[in-house]
Protein backbone atom coordinates (compact mmCIF):
# COMPACT_ATOMS: atom_id res chain seq x y z
CA UNK A 1 0.00 0.00 0.00
CA UNK A 2 3.19 2.16 0.60
CA UNK A 3 6.51 2.83 -0.95
CA UNK A 4 8.31 0.91 1.65
CA UNK A 5 11.74 2.19 1.65
CA UNK A 6 14.18 0.51 4.46
CA UNK A 7 15.23 3.04 7.33
CA UNK A 8 18.26 4.97 6.13
CA UNK A 9 16.27 5.92 2.86
CA UNK A 10 13.44 5.65 4.45
CA UNK A 11 9.38 6.87 3.86
CA UNK A 12 10.15 10.77 2.90
CA UNK A 13 13.64 13.19 2.83
CA UNK A 14 12.71 14.25 6.34
CA UNK A 15 12.93 10.78 7.75
CA UNK A 16 16.69 9.63 6.39
CA UNK A 17 19.39 10.41 8.37
CA UNK A 18 23.06 10.73 6.98
CA UNK A 19 25.92 9.44 7.99
CA UNK A 20 29.25 11.37 7.00
CA UNK A 21 30.85 10.72 3.92
CA UNK A 22 28.42 7.75 3.33
CA UNK A 23 26.18 7.97 0.16
CA UNK A 24 22.63 6.74 0.13
CA UNK A 25 22.04 3.50 -1.58
CA UNK A 26 19.31 3.77 -3.68
CA UNK A 27 15.83 2.52 -2.54
CA UNK A 28 15.27 -0.40 -5.16
CA UNK A 29 18.80 -1.84 -3.97
CA UNK A 30 18.05 -1.86 -0.86
CA UNK A 31 14.63 -3.38 -1.34
CA UNK A 32 16.23 -6.30 -3.28
CA UNK A 33 17.42 -7.06 0.53
CA UNK A 34 13.92 -9.16 1.05
CA UNK A 35 15.00 -11.44 -1.15
CA UNK A 36 18.87 -11.99 -1.00
CA UNK A 37 18.72 -11.75 2.93
CA UNK A 38 16.26 -15.11 2.58
CA UNK A 39 18.61 -16.35 0.39
CA UNK A 40 21.10 -15.68 2.92
CA UNK A 41 19.46 -17.49 5.55
CA UNK A 42 18.19 -20.73 4.17
CA UNK A 43 14.85 -19.66 3.43
CA UNK A 44 15.43 -21.31 0.11
CA UNK A 45 16.78 -24.47 1.83
CA UNK A 46 18.99 -27.26 0.79
CA UNK A 47 19.24 -25.49 -2.58
CA UNK A 48 22.62 -25.26 -4.85
CA UNK A 49 22.71 -22.41 -6.59
CA UNK A 50 24.29 -22.34 -10.05
CA UNK A 51 25.26 -18.68 -11.48
CA UNK A 52 22.75 -18.83 -13.72
CA UNK A 53 19.58 -19.81 -11.40
CA UNK A 54 21.66 -16.89 -8.77
CA UNK A 55 20.97 -14.47 -11.54
CA UNK A 56 17.60 -15.23 -12.27
CA UNK A 57 16.93 -14.94 -9.11
CA UNK A 58 18.58 -11.27 -8.13
CA UNK A 59 16.50 -10.08 -11.41
CA UNK A 60 13.13 -11.62 -9.80
CA UNK A 61 14.04 -9.64 -6.78
CA UNK A 62 14.31 -6.36 -8.44
CA UNK A 63 11.60 -7.54 -10.36
CA UNK A 64 9.24 -7.79 -7.19
CA UNK A 65 10.13 -4.77 -5.78
CA UNK A 66 9.56 -2.88 -8.57
CA UNK A 67 6.36 -3.96 -9.21
CA UNK A 68 5.02 -4.01 -5.97
CA UNK A 69 4.63 -1.86 -2.84
CA UNK A 70 3.25 -3.72 0.36
CA UNK A 71 5.26 -6.42 2.28
CA UNK A 72 1.88 -8.51 2.18
CA UNK A 73 2.35 -8.51 -2.01
CA UNK A 74 6.24 -9.39 -1.54
CA UNK A 75 5.84 -11.68 1.22
CA UNK A 76 3.35 -13.46 -1.22
CA UNK A 77 5.78 -13.48 -4.16
CA UNK A 78 8.62 -14.39 -2.12
CA UNK A 79 6.55 -17.92 -1.45
CA UNK A 80 5.81 -18.25 -4.60
CA UNK A 81 9.63 -18.01 -5.79
CA UNK A 82 10.41 -20.35 -2.51
CA UNK A 83 7.60 -23.43 -3.72
CA UNK A 84 9.44 -22.91 -7.46
CA UNK A 85 13.24 -23.44 -5.90
CA UNK A 86 12.44 -26.08 -3.41
CA UNK A 87 10.19 -28.22 -6.01
CA UNK A 88 12.24 -31.53 -5.85
CA UNK A 89 10.95 -32.65 -9.53
CA UNK A 90 12.04 -29.41 -10.93
CA UNK A 91 15.48 -29.51 -12.59
CA UNK A 92 17.82 -26.74 -12.09
CA UNK A 93 17.12 -25.37 -15.64
CA UNK A 94 13.14 -26.28 -15.20
CA UNK A 95 13.08 -23.91 -12.00
CA UNK A 96 14.66 -21.42 -14.52
CA UNK A 97 12.64 -21.17 -17.11
CA UNK A 98 9.41 -21.51 -14.28
CA UNK A 99 11.03 -18.47 -12.53
CA UNK A 100 11.25 -16.56 -15.60
CA UNK A 101 7.29 -17.16 -16.93
CA UNK A 102 6.26 -16.32 -13.49
CA UNK A 103 8.10 -13.52 -12.45
CA UNK A 104 9.64 -11.91 -15.18
CA UNK A 105 7.33 -11.63 -17.66
CA UNK A 106 6.06 -7.68 -18.47
CA UNK A 107 2.45 -7.90 -17.69
CA UNK A 108 2.28 -8.65 -13.83
CA UNK A 109 0.81 -12.28 -12.89
CA UNK A 110 -2.98 -12.11 -12.24
CA UNK A 111 -3.45 -14.46 -9.46
CA UNK A 112 -7.19 -14.16 -8.82
CA UNK A 113 -9.93 -14.05 -11.49
CA UNK A 114 -12.85 -11.83 -11.08
CA UNK A 115 -15.13 -14.80 -10.99
CA UNK A 116 -13.41 -15.60 -7.42
CA UNK A 117 -13.79 -12.19 -6.03
CA UNK A 118 -17.91 -12.40 -4.61
CA UNK A 119 -16.02 -15.43 -2.60
CA UNK A 120 -13.15 -13.72 -1.08
CA UNK A 121 -15.27 -10.46 -0.61
CA UNK A 122 -17.31 -12.44 1.33
CA UNK A 123 -14.65 -14.39 3.84
CA UNK A 124 -12.72 -11.06 4.59
CA UNK A 125 -16.47 -9.19 5.20
CA UNK A 126 -16.32 -12.41 7.62
CA UNK A 127 -13.42 -11.00 9.33
CA UNK A 128 -11.08 -13.60 7.44
CA UNK A 129 -7.84 -12.37 8.60
CA UNK A 130 -5.68 -13.32 5.51
CA UNK A 131 -8.92 -12.68 2.80
CA UNK A 132 -8.66 -9.21 4.09
CA UNK A 133 -5.31 -8.86 3.37
CA UNK A 134 -5.46 -10.51 -0.72
CA UNK A 135 -8.42 -8.72 -1.37
CA UNK A 136 -6.65 -5.55 -0.23
CA UNK A 137 -3.46 -6.44 -2.33
CA UNK A 138 -5.68 -6.95 -5.25
CA UNK A 139 -7.43 -3.63 -5.08
CA UNK A 140 -3.44 -2.03 -5.08
CA UNK A 141 -2.51 -3.96 -7.92
CA UNK A 142 -5.77 -4.23 -10.06
CA UNK A 143 -5.72 -8.08 -9.84
CA UNK A 144 -8.89 -8.89 -10.87
CA UNK A 145 -10.80 -5.72 -10.11
CA UNK A 146 -9.95 -2.21 -11.03
CA UNK A 147 -7.07 -0.75 -8.96
CA UNK A 148 -8.36 1.22 -5.83
CA UNK A 149 -5.68 2.55 -3.15
CA UNK A 150 -8.64 3.81 -1.45
CA UNK A 151 -9.61 0.10 -1.18
CA UNK A 152 -6.59 -1.77 -0.80
CA UNK A 153 -6.07 0.94 2.02
CA UNK A 154 -9.64 -0.13 3.68
CA UNK A 155 -8.78 -3.82 3.58
CA UNK A 156 -5.33 -3.37 4.80
CA UNK A 157 -6.65 -1.44 7.95
CA UNK A 158 -9.25 -4.16 8.80
CA UNK A 159 -6.54 -6.58 8.94
CA UNK A 160 -3.90 -4.48 10.40
CA UNK A 161 -6.88 -4.25 13.32
CA UNK A 162 -7.15 -7.46 13.89
CA UNK A 163 -3.52 -8.20 14.33
CA UNK A 164 -1.99 -8.81 11.50
CA UNK A 165 1.73 -7.73 11.67
CA UNK A 166 2.46 -7.13 8.15
CA UNK A 167 -0.76 -5.37 7.30
CA UNK A 168 -0.16 -3.15 10.33
CA UNK A 169 3.72 -2.33 8.98
CA UNK A 170 1.94 -1.36 5.57
CA UNK A 171 -0.90 0.63 7.30
CA UNK A 172 1.96 2.80 9.24
CA UNK A 173 3.48 3.18 5.82
CA UNK A 174 0.88 4.75 4.22
CA UNK A 175 0.51 7.14 7.21
CA UNK A 176 4.03 8.31 6.95
CA UNK A 177 3.71 8.71 3.40
CA UNK A 178 0.04 10.84 3.32
CA UNK A 179 -0.87 7.87 1.26
CA UNK A 180 -4.54 7.82 0.78
CA UNK A 181 -5.23 8.75 4.36
CA UNK A 182 -3.36 12.49 6.02
CA UNK A 183 -0.15 12.30 6.64
CA UNK A 184 0.56 11.25 10.55
CA UNK A 185 3.67 10.73 11.99
CA UNK A 186 2.23 9.55 15.44
CA UNK A 187 -0.26 7.57 13.84
CA UNK A 188 2.56 6.01 11.42
CA UNK A 189 4.73 5.21 14.70
CA UNK A 190 1.63 3.50 16.93
CA UNK A 191 1.32 0.58 13.79
CA UNK A 192 4.84 0.14 13.32
CA UNK A 193 5.06 -0.12 16.94
CA UNK A 194 1.89 -2.71 16.85
CA UNK A 195 3.83 -4.58 14.02
CA UNK A 196 7.07 -4.57 15.94
CA UNK A 197 5.92 -5.76 18.96
CA UNK A 198 4.89 -9.18 17.36
CA UNK A 199 8.51 -9.35 16.21
CA UNK A 200 8.24 -8.12 12.58
CA UNK A 201 12.03 -7.01 11.44
CA UNK A 202 11.17 -4.46 9.43
CA UNK A 203 8.59 -2.57 11.42
CA UNK A 204 11.26 -2.54 14.30
CA UNK A 205 13.77 -1.21 11.94
CA UNK A 206 11.30 1.77 10.78
CA UNK A 207 10.32 2.37 14.68
CA UNK A 208 14.11 2.10 15.63
CA UNK A 209 14.95 5.06 12.87
CA UNK A 210 11.69 7.61 14.11
CA UNK A 211 12.98 7.02 17.59
CA UNK A 212 16.53 8.21 16.35
CA UNK A 213 15.31 10.88 14.41
CA UNK A 214 12.48 12.20 16.37
CA UNK A 215 9.68 11.47 13.96
CA UNK A 216 6.14 11.19 15.33
CA UNK A 217 8.01 10.22 18.76
CA UNK A 218 10.72 12.30 20.74
CA UNK A 219 13.96 11.22 19.67
CA UNK A 220 15.17 9.10 22.06
CA UNK A 221 18.60 7.36 20.71
CA UNK A 222 18.27 3.92 23.55
CA UNK A 223 14.83 3.23 22.26
CA UNK A 224 16.02 3.17 18.41
CA UNK A 225 19.12 0.95 19.70
CA UNK A 226 16.78 -0.95 21.43
CA UNK A 227 14.42 -1.37 18.20
CA UNK A 228 17.83 -1.84 15.73
CA UNK A 229 19.47 -4.48 18.05
CA UNK A 230 15.59 -6.26 17.61
CA UNK A 231 15.70 -6.44 13.84
CA UNK A 232 19.39 -6.76 13.26
CA UNK A 233 19.48 -10.06 15.68
CA UNK A 234 16.91 -11.30 13.24
CA UNK A 235 19.18 -10.91 10.63
CA UNK A 236 17.63 -7.89 8.87
CA UNK A 237 20.68 -5.96 7.01
CA UNK A 238 19.39 -2.61 7.58
CA UNK A 239 19.17 -2.52 11.18
CA UNK A 240 22.69 -4.43 11.44
CA UNK A 241 24.07 -1.28 9.32
CA UNK A 242 22.44 1.07 11.74
CA UNK A 243 23.23 -1.04 15.05
CA UNK A 244 26.71 -0.63 14.17
CA UNK A 245 26.60 3.06 13.11
CA UNK A 246 25.49 3.73 16.22
CA UNK A 247 28.43 1.86 18.02
CA UNK A 248 30.41 3.91 15.95
CA UNK A 249 29.21 7.38 16.98
CA UNK A 250 28.13 5.41 20.71
CA UNK A 251 24.53 6.73 20.06
CA UNK A 252 22.54 5.36 22.52
CA UNK A 253 25.29 3.11 23.38
CA UNK A 254 28.96 2.87 24.59
CA UNK A 255 31.33 3.83 21.23
CA UNK A 256 32.51 0.35 20.85
CA UNK A 257 34.49 -0.60 17.45
CA UNK A 258 34.34 -4.17 17.69
CA UNK A 259 30.99 -3.97 17.96
CA UNK A 260 30.38 -1.24 15.52
CA UNK A 261 32.99 -3.71 13.08
CA UNK A 262 30.73 -6.66 14.05
CA UNK A 263 27.08 -5.56 12.89
CA UNK A 264 28.24 -3.60 10.23
CA UNK A 265 30.15 -6.99 8.85
CA UNK A 266 27.10 -9.09 8.77
CA UNK A 267 25.04 -6.17 7.13
CA UNK A 268 28.16 -6.52 4.56
CA UNK A 269 28.11 -9.80 4.10
CA UNK A 270 24.34 -9.65 3.12
CA UNK A 271 25.48 -7.16 0.51
CA UNK A 272 24.15 -4.02 2.24
CA UNK A 273 26.55 -1.29 0.50
CA UNK A 274 26.46 1.65 2.87
CA UNK A 275 27.41 -0.71 5.63
CA UNK A 276 30.55 -1.88 2.61
CA UNK A 277 31.57 1.90 2.71
CA UNK A 278 31.23 2.16 6.27
CA UNK A 279 34.07 -0.52 6.89
CA UNK A 280 35.99 0.86 3.93
CA UNK A 281 35.93 4.04 5.85
CA UNK A 282 36.87 2.22 8.99
CA UNK A 283 39.75 0.89 7.95
CA UNK A 284 37.91 -2.74 7.43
Amino acid sequence: MSIFKTQRTAYSSSFSRKHPSVSRTSSMRLMLMAVMVQLATGFFSNLALGDELADVIEKVGKSIRCKYKSELVIRRENEALAKILDDPKLSKDEKIKAIKKRFLDSTPPQTISSSELPRLRKEAEKENVEAQCKLGVCYENGDGVAKDLTEAVKWCRKAAEQGDAAAQYDLGGCYYNGLVVAQDLTEAVKWFTKAAEQGYAAAQHCLGVCYYNGNGVTKDLAKAVKWYRKAAEQGYAAAQCDLGWCYVNGEGVPMDLTEAVKWCRKAAEQGDEEAQTILRELGY
